[in-house]
């Protein structure tokens, strides 16, 4: 490697002196420049000058923003058009598909497992809630001519456990869980 190095660097040493320098040629009198201070001159020409500078600045800006415009429309003629003539092929079409799920599948994966959630818990949780906490008709006593006695009992009141607010809280899970997954 240092050996590599050492021949390098003296190929570059021998290009550089190789290089010639070429002499300017001398133009004719009437090229000549002259420097005269911005003071000496009359405002009439001082004012000609630095119009012809902020045309030439302007009339730069304007040609690049030309260019630059036109560069846009091509490229993008040329990517539209060529999308298009893709698109209509089997092939155009199965690699958009594969675009397209590379750029939405984690999401709408997300989104068909938390709808599929949502469409499973929530019964399941709305059965659990029904039963364990829904106050409840029971009968008390029936009587020898068949009248029947009810009573309301309300569960959370026997147990002595929160079940209404554990319910509450299993939903509240759940529904972080699939917002989650949505977003």
């Amino acid at each position: 490697m240092r050996r590599f190095l050492i021949a390098m660097f003296a190929v570059l040493a021998c290009a550089a002196m190789l290089c010639a320098t070429v002499p300017a040629v001398a133009g004719d009198s009437s090229d000549e420049k002259i420097t005269i201070k911005k003071g000496d001159l009359p405002p009439e020409v001082l004012k000609q000058l630095e119009m012809k500078e902020k045309i030439g600045d302007v009339s730069k800006w304007v040609g690049v923003g030309k260019e630059v415009g036109q560069a846009i429309d091509g490229a993008l003629t040329a990517i539209t058009k060529h999308a298009d003539e893709i698109a209509k092929t089997g092939v155009g079409k199965f690699t958009m598909v594969l675009v397209a799920w590379k750029v939405m599948g984690h999401d709408l994966v997300g989104i068909v497992v938390g709808i599929i959630m949502l469409a499973v818990f929530i019964p399941i949780w709305a059965c659990s809630y029904w039963r364990n906490c829904m106050p409840k008709q029971v009968l008390v006593r029936k009587d020898a001519d068949g009248a029947e006695h009810y009573e309301t009992k309300d569960p959370d009141d026997d147990s002595g456990s929160p079940r209404k607010w554990s319910h509450f809280a299993a939903i509240l899970i759940l529904i972080g869980i699939v917002s989650l997954m949505f977003f």
